[in-house]
C-alpha cells in the first residue's frame, strides 16, 4: 500500500493503543517497561462497560512510572502521559494537540472504540502517530492501524500467539504488514526506540516483516472465539452448538428467533466474533440480525438448507454452508468469514428466500438428514458417557445375574405382603 503524505499538526509523538480481552496484561507490561520521559503521548481505548468506573488508570499508573486518567475533553495532550478513554466515550485527537471525547455511534459494536481513535490521530499526527493493536476480541483497531499506516506513521501489532484472545491482531494482519508483530514484553523497547527516530528513516527488519506476512497467511485459530448460533430446530441448533465447541469456540444462545438475537446483542457486553445463522428462522429471514451483527464487525456464516441461491446480493459474498454439514466444513466457513471484507451495512438488504414447493422440499430434506446426524451423534455421546448400555452386552449374557437378583427381590416382597 502506498503511504499518502500527511502533514503532522500534533508537535509530538503520539502512539494510539487498541485494547480488549486479555489486553490488561500486555498494557500493564507496556507501561511497566516505559522510562519516566518517555517523549510521546500515549492514548489508550479499551472496551469497557458504559456503566460504572474501571480501575484501569489506577492500575495502570501502579504499573510503572508515567501517569495515568481519564482523558478530559479538550485536555492538551502531553509527552509522559497516559491518557484512557472515559466509557461510553470515544477519545479522539484534535489537530490542536488537544484530546476530544465524542459520544458517536458506536464502531464495531463498542464505545470507546480505537478505530476513531487512530484514524484521529492519522489526521492529526500524520507520520508522527505509532498504532498498536493488543489483544482482544473482533476486529477493532484494524481499519484504523490502517489509517496510520496510510498517513505515514507506523503501526505495530502484538503477536497473535502471545495474545490470549488473537482476533483484533489477526484482523490487523490481515490489513497491514506493520513495522513490528512481537510479544507484548518487546512492545516498550521498540516504541522507546521509534520514538527517536526519524518516521521517514524507520524500516522494520526484513525477518520481522516476513514473519508479519507468514502470521497473516496462517489458518486461524478458532478457540476462545465468541459465535453466535441462530437455528429454530432444537435439534440443530444443539448439534451445531456442539460441533463449534469441538472446535474450540465459545457459543451464545442458541436463538431461535430474530427478535431473539436482537435482544440477546443488546444485553452481550463482550461482543462477537461471529456468527452461524440459519436463513429462515420460523418463517422469518434472518437478514434484519445479521444487518445488526455486521454493524458490530461480526463475521457471518449462513446455514442454508436451499443452496447457495438463496442468498441474495449483497449477502451472497458471505461465507455459507449447506445442509447437511460436518465441523471441518463448518470450520472452514467461519475461517473464510473472518477473512473476508465487510459489505456496509446499508447495502445489507433483507430479499426473499427461494420460493417453490421443490425448494421447500430441498430444504426439509435436507434438514431431516441433519437430524438424523445430529440423533446420532448425541446416541454416540451417550454411550461414550455411560448413559446408555451397550447392547451388545445382552448378546454376550451379561446382566443376568442382574436380572435375576431383582426377580428374588420381588418374590420376597410379595410373600412379606
Amino acid at each position: 500500500m502506498e503511504r499518502a503524505r500527511s502533514t503532522q499538526a500534533v508537535p509530538v509523538p503520539v502512539v494510539v493503543i487498541a485494547a480488549s480481552a486479555g489486553g490488561l496484561t500486555p498494557l500493564c507490561t507496556l507501561a511497566a517497561g516505559l522510562p519516566s520521559g518517555f517523549p510521546a503521548a500515549i492514548l489508550v481505548a479499551s472496551h469497557l462497560p458504559a456503566v460504572g468506573q474501571s480501575r484501569l488508570p489506577g492500575i495502570l499508573s501502579s504499573a510503572g512510572p508515567l501517569p495515568a486518567w481519564y482523558a478530559r475533553d479538550r485536555e492538551p495532550i502531553e509527552p509522559g502521559r497516559i491518557y484512557v478513554a472515559p466509557p461510553d466515550h470515544h477519545l479522539l485527537v484534535g489537530r490542536d494537540a488537544r484530546a476530544r471525547l465524542d459520544r458517536g455511534p458506536r464502531e464495531n459494536g463498542v464505545r470507546p472504540a480505537a478505530d476513531p481513535l487512530f484514524r484521529s490521530a492519522a489526521l492529526a499526527a500524520g507520520r508522527g502517530a505509532i498504532g498498536v493493536v493488543l489483544s482482544g476480541h473482533g476486529r477493532d483497531g484494524a481499519a484504523g492501524v490502517a489509517a496510520i499506516h496510510a498517513a505515514g506513521g507506523i503501526g505495530i501489532i502484538q503477536a497473535p500467539e502471545d495474545a490470549r484472545v488473537p482476533f483484533m491482531p489477526r484482523h490487523a494482519l490481515a490489513m497491514i504488514t506493520p513495522h513490528a508483530c512481537v510479544p507484548a514484553a518487546a512492545l516498550a523497547s521498540i516504541l522507546g526506540r521509534l520514538v527517536g527516530e526519524s518516521p521517514r528513516a524507520i524500516r522494520a527488519p526484513p525477518s520481522t516483516r516476513g514473519r508479519a506476512l507468514d502470521r497473516a497467511h496462517e489458518p486461524v485459530s478458532l478457540r476462545g472465539m465468541r459465535v453466535l448460533v441462530a437455528e429454530d430446530d432444537y435439534l440443530l441448533s444443539a448439534h451445531i452448538v456442539g460441533m463449534l465447541r469441538d472446535l474450540g469456540c465459545a457459543t451464545r444462545g442458541p436463538v431461535p428467533d430474530v427478535g431473539s438475537g436482537l435482544r440477546l446483542l443488546e444485553r452481550d457486553l463482550d461482543g462477537l466474533d461471529g456468527a452461524v445463522l440459519d436463513v429462515d428462522l420460523r418463517g422469518a429471514l434472518v437478514y434484519p440480525l445479521a444487518a445488526a451483527l455486521l454493524e458490530r464487525g461480526v463475521a457471518i456464516v449462513f446455514a442454508t438448507g436451499y443452496g447457495g441461491a438463496a442468498l441474495p446480493a449483497p449477502w451472497s459474498s458471505h461465507p455459507h454452508v449447506q445442509k447437511p454439514f460436518g465441523a471441518e466444513v463448518l470450520a472452514r466457513a467461519v475461517r473464510a468469514a473472518l477473512g473476508s471484507p465487510r459489505p456496509r451495512a446499508e447495502e445489507a438488504t433483507p430479499a426473499r428466500v427461494v420460493d417453490g414447493r421443490c425448494a421447500e422440499l430441498e430444504r426439509a430434506s435436507r434438514d431431516l438428514i441433519m437430524r438424523s446426524k445430529a440423533l446420532r451423534r448425541e446416541s454416540d455421546d451417550r454411550l461414550k458417557a455411560g448413559a446408555l448400555r451397550d447392547p451388545s452386552r445382552k448378546a454376550r449374557g451379561e446382566g443376568k445375574g442382574t436380572g435375576a437378583a431383582q426377580g428374588r427381590d420381588r418374590r420376597t416382597t410379595r410373600r412379606r405382603r
